[in-house]
C-alpha cells in the first residue's frame, strides 16, 4: 500500500478506537437495570460503575497526552488500545459489582492513554490545513456517533441477548474491534518523533489528576445525595489543588523547565476563548440523559425504543460533521456560531412543543426536533475543535489535545450535575406528568443560558489573530524514533 493509502487506513484505525472509547461512556446506561438485578446492586453501585470510567478518563487525559509527547503517539496509542481490550475483557467476565467497578476504572485509565493520541496523530499525519480540517470533521463525526449510538448499540445488544448475562455483551463487543484496530494500527500508523523533556513534571501530573478526580468524585457524590458536606469539601479541595497545580506550572516555566500543561497555551487569546466555547457548548450533552429519562418515565418507552428516537439525530450529526469543513469553506464562519445558536434555541423550544401535542405524537416531534439539533451541532463541533488545535504549536500538540479532551469531559460532568439535577429536582416535586415536563423545560433553559454565550464567543474567534505557523517541525525531537 502506498503512503496515502496507509495514511487513510491509519485514520480509519484511530477513528475506530475513538468510537469504542466514546461509546463506552454511554453504553452502560442501557444495561444498568440488568446489572442491578444480576448483582443485587443499588443505585450508588451503578453510579460507581458508570462514574469510575469518567473519573479515570478525565483525571488522566492530559497525563496520557503528554506521555504520547515523550514516548511517541504511535506507541502509546497501541499500548492504550491493548490495555482497553484487556479491561473490556475484565468487565465482561466480572463476577461481582466491585470487580466491574474496578474494571471500569481500568477502562477509563486505558482510554486516557488511547484517546489523546488521536488528535495528536491527526495533527502530525495531516500537516495541510485543509486535509486536517477534513480529518477533524471525520473525528467529530465519530465522537457524535459514539455518544449518540451508545443507547442504540446497548439496547440492540440487550435485545439480542435477553438473558441475565446479556449485559456482558456490551463489553465483549469491544474485543474484535480492538483486535482489528491494533493489527491495522501496528501496520499503518507511522512512527512519530519524541520529546524527551515531556512529562518531566511528575508532581504536576499527580496534582492535576488529584484535582480532577476529587472534583468529579465530589460532584458524583453530591448528585447522588451522599455525604453532602463531605462532597462539597471534596470538590473545594479539588479546586484548591487545581490552583496549586497552576502555580507550579508557572514556576516550572519561569525556570525554563517543561511543565505538564504549558502556560503558554493559555497566553493565546483565541485558544482561551475557543476552549471556553468548548466548555459552554459541551455542557448541553447532558440533555441526552434528561430527554431519555423523560421518555422512559413519562411514556414507558423501552431503552431500545428511546434509542431509536435518537438514532436519526446521530446520523444527522455524523453527516453534517463530515461536511462541516466544506460547508464552512463555502459559507464562511457565521455558519458555525449561527448553527450553535440555532441548536440552543431548538433545544429550548422543544419541550414547549412536547407539552402541547398528543402523547402519541411526542416521539415523532422529539425525533424530528433532535434531527435538526444534530444537523446544527454537527456544523459546530468539527470547526470548533479544528480552531482549538490550530492555535497549538506542533511541539505542544499533545498538551493541547489533552486540555481539549479534558475540557469536554469536565463540561459533560458539570452538565449532568446542573441540567440533570435541575430536571430531577422539579420532576420529583410536582405531579408525575406536570413535574416531568416542567423539569425538562428548566433543564433546556439552563442549557441555553450556558451555551448561547459560548456561541457568541465563537462569533469573535476569527478576529483574534493568526494561528501559529505550521512550518515548524511536527515535534521537538531527540533524534530517536519510537513506535
Amino acid at each position: 500500500m502506498n503512503p496515502n493509502q496507509a495514511r487513510r487506513v491509519a485514520l480509519m484505525t484511530i477513528l475506530a478506537a475513538t468510537y469504542i472509547g466514546i461509546l463506552d461512556t454511554h453504553i452502560v446506561a442501557s444495561a444498568a437495570p440488568t446489572i442491578e438485578r444480576y448483582f443485587g446492586a443499588n443505585g450508588f453501585d451503578l453510579q460507581l460503575v458508570t462514574g469510575a470510567y469518567a473519573i479515570a478518563y478525565a483525571s488522566c487525559l492530559i497525563f496520557g497526552a503528554r506521555l504520547g509527547d515523550r514516548l511517541g503517539y504511535r506507541r502509546i496509542f497501541l499500548g492504550g488500545l491493548a490495555a482497553f481490550g484487556l479491561a473490556s475483557l475484565a468487565c465482561a467476565a466480572a463476577p461481582s459489582v466491585a470487580w466491574l467497578s474496578w474494571s471500569r476504572l481500568a477502562q477509563g485509565l486505558a482510554a486516557a492513554l488511547l484517546l489523546p493520541q488521536v488528535l495528536s496523530l491527526i495533527r502530525v499525519m495531516f500537516p495541510d490545513d485543509r486535509e486536517r480540517a477534513q480529518a477533524m470533521g471525520s473525528y467529530t463525526a465519530i465522537l457524535g456517533l459514539g455518544a449518540l449510538s451508545g443507547q442504540v448499540v446497548g439496547g440492540s445488544l440487550m435485545a439480542l441477548f435477553p438473558d441475565e448475562n446479556g449485559w456482558r455483551a456490551i463489553f465483549a463487543v469491544n474485543l474484535p474491534i480492538v483486535a482489528l484496530a491494533w493489527l491495522a494500527g501496528a501496520r499503518t500508523i507511522a512512527r512519530t518523533p519524541v520529546n524527551a523533556q515531556a512529562i518531566a513534571d511528575w508532581t504536576g501530573a499527580a496534582l492535576l489528576m488529584g484535582a480532577i478526580a476529587m472534583f468529579l468524585g465530589g460532584l458524583i457524590a453530591l448528585i447522588n445525595g451522599r455525604a453532602g458536606v463531605g462532597a462539597v469539601i471534596l470538590m473545594a479541595s479539588g479546586i484548591a489543588l487545581l490552583a496549586v497545580f497552576a502555580s507550579t506550572q508557572r514556576a516550572i516555566e519561569a525556570r525554563s523547565g517543561t511543565p505538564l500543561v504549558p502556560p503558554a497555551l493559555f497566553r493565546d487569546r483565541a485558544f482561551r476563548w475557543a476552549l471556553f466555547a468548548v466548555l459552554g457548548l459541551y455542557v448541553s450533552a447532558a440533555l441526552q440523559l434528561v430527554f431519555t429519562f423523560y421518555l422512559q418515565v413519562a411514556h414507558g418507552y423501552s431503552a431500545l425504543r428511546v434509542a431509536l428516537i435518537f438514532l436519526p439525530a446521530s446520523f444527522a450529526f455524523v453527516v453534517s460533521s463530515a461536511l462541516s469543513a466544506r460547508l464552512v469553506a463555502k459559507l464562511g464562519f457565521p455558519l458555525v456560531w449561527g448553527s450553535s445558536i440555532a441548536a440552543s434555541v431548538l433545544l429550548a423550544v422543544l419541550p414547549m412543543g412536547l407539552a402541547n401535542v398528543a402523547a402519541g405524537a411526542q416521539s415523532i416531534l422529539m425525533a424530528g426536533g433532535l434531527v435538526l439539533v444534530g444537523l446544527a451541532q454537527g456544523c459546530v463541533a468539527g470547526p470548533l475543535m479544528a480552531i482549538v488545535m490550530s492555535r497549538v504549536k506542533p511541539a505542544m500538540a499533545g498538551a493541547g489535545s489533552g486540555v481539549l479532551l479534558t475540557g469536554m469531559q469536565l463540561a459533560n460532568a458539570i452538565g449532568i450535575a446542573l441540567l440533570a439535577g435541575a430536571f430531577f429536582s422539579v420532576a420529583d416535586a410536582g405531579s408525575p406528568a406536570a413535574g416531568l415536563i416542567a423539569g425538562l423545560q428548566l433543564a433546556v433553559a439552563l442549557s441555553a443560558v450556558l451555551t448561547i454565550p459560548a456561541a457568541l464567543v465563537l462569533r469573535k474567534l476569527p478576529t483574534m489573530g493568526a494561528a501559529p505557523s505550521n512550518d515548524a517541525p511536527p515535534l521537538a525531537t531527540t533524534g530517536r524514533q519510537v513506535r
